[in-house]
């Protein structure tokens, strides 16, 4: 196994350094929230948990781009994938990826 693995309640901050690889951290605290919202990297997150409400509340708190639920790595056709922060900007597998190569202009014409 690779990548950074970070367990809340074992003394261990979050690495908020540019992590390259898989990125895991264990939590059971609802305050290690804005520990994970703290650092400046966002791009997915993996919320593990019988309990569908708090998995949604999760999810909705984190700040990240794309977020599995009880999965981890699926991406599907036309859901939107990118991420937040210093993880990037705009979406990739989607409508909005193909918008992202126009350009609109407005032209007035009095006649």
């Amino acid at each position: 196994m690779y990548g950074h693995v970070v367990v809340s309640g074992s003394g261990f901050p979050l690495n908020p350094s540019a992590i390259v690889g898989p990125t895991s951290t264990v939590t059971t605290r609802p305050a290690r929230r804005a520990d994970v919202n703290g650092v400046d990297y966002g791009l997915t997150c993996s919320i593990w948990t019988p309990d569908l409400s708090t998995a949604y509340r999760t999810a909705m708190a984190v700040d990240v781009g794309y977020v599995w639920i009880n999965d981890v790595g699926k991406h599907f056709l036309g859901a939107p994938f990118g991420g937040v922060k210093q993880s990037g900007f705009g979406r990739e597998e989607c409508f909005e990826e193909m918008l992202s190569f126009t350009r609109e202009k407005s032209i007035h014409a009095k006649l």
